[in-house]
C-alpha cells in the first residue's frame, strides 16, 4: 500500500483508505486521480491497495501532466499542529502516570520521485485556534473525538503513536486538551501500519516538558523523515486541590 508502483496504462487504481478512497489512471503522460474523503465517524478498519475499481462517476476528479512511470502513495502530518479534545478530562494524581494511543489523521501525496502529483486529505478535520488572543497563536486541524483512544487503534491509514503524560508534582492535575507539534517527527511503516516516535511529557509547576523515545521502532523503516524544523507539545491544565 505504501509502496512504489508502476501502473498499466489505460487502468483505474484504487486505495482503500479505511473507508476513504483514492482512484488513480495513467494514459501516457496524462495522469487522471479522483479523491472520496470521509469524516471521522465513517471510518472502517478495511484498508488497502492498489485494487483496479473504477471511481464512481459522481464524485470530482483531478488531471496531471507528468512523464513519470513509478509512483508511491506517501503519509505526512498536518503542517497546521493537531487540537486534540479528550473527551473525559484526565485527571492524573501526584506522582501518576498514564499512556494513550495516539492516532492521528495524515495528509496523502502521491509522489513520482521528488516530484509531488497530488497531495489531499482523505478525513474531513474541521479547525481550531488556540491561544490567548486572535493576535497570538496557532490555527489547528481539530480532532473532536478525541483521537488519543484506542476507538482508531484499527485504522491503519491514521499514524499511530503513544503519548505518555506524567505529573510529578504534589497537585492533581487535570488536563482537558491537547496541542500537538508534528513537525519534527518521522513516519515509519511495517505491513502497512504506520508509526511515529513517543511522546513523553511531564508537568514543573503545571507547564510542560516534553521528551521523545528516539530510534527506529523494531522491523519498521522510515517512510516520511521530518522537516526538522523544531517539535513543540501544550496541554491546557487546570490544578484540581
Amino acid at each position: 500500500m505504501w509502496n512504489y508502483f508502476e501502473p498499466e496504462e489505460a487502468r483505474w487504481y484504487h486505495w482503500n483508505l479505511n473507508g476513504a478512497a483514492f482512484y488513480l489512471r495513467r494514459d501516457g503522460n496524462e495522469w487522471r486521480a479522483v479523491v472520496n474523503s470521509i469524516v471521522l465517524p465513517e471510518a472502517t478498519p478495511l484498508a488497502g491497495g492498489p485494487g483496479t475499481d473504477p471511481p464512481p462517476k459522481e464524485l470530482p476528479g483531478y488531471f496531471i501532466a507528468a512523464s513519470n512511470r513509478k509512483v508511491i502513495l506517501r503519509p505526512y502530518f498536518y503542517e497546521k499542529p493537531y487540537y486534540i479534545n479528550f473527551r473525559e478530562k484526565i485527571c492524573l494524581m501526584p506522582e501518576a502516570e498514564t499512556r494513550l494511543n495516539l492516532a492521528l489523521p495524515p495528509v496523502l501525496r502521491l509522489e513520482a520521485g521528488e516530484l509531488e502529483l497530488i497531495r489531499f486529505t482523505p478525513f474531513l478535520l474541521s479547525e481550531a485556534w488556540t491561544g490567548d488572543n486572535p493576535m497570538s497563536g496557532s490555527l489547528c486541524v481539530s480532532l473532536p473525538m478525541g483521537s488519543p483512544s484506542s476507538e482508531f487503534k484499527e485504522v491503519s491509514s491514521f499514524i499511530h503513536g503513544e503519548l505518555i503524560l506524567r505529573n510529578p508534582t504534589k497537585t492533581v492535575l487535570a488536563i482537558d486538551h491537547l496541542v500537538l507539534y508534528t513537525n519534527s517527527l518521522n513516519i515509519y511503516e511495517k505491513e502497512g501500519r504506520l508509526l511515529c516516535e513517543t511522546a513523553m511529557v511531564d508537568t514543573n509547576g503545571g507547564e510542560p516538558r516534553v521528551n521523545f523515545l528516539q530510534g527506529v521502532p523494531g522491523g519498521y523503516g522510515t517512510i516520511t523523515s521530518a522537516k526538522k524544523t523544531g517539535w513543540g507539545i501544550s496541554l491546557s491544565a487546570g490544578i484540581w486541590i
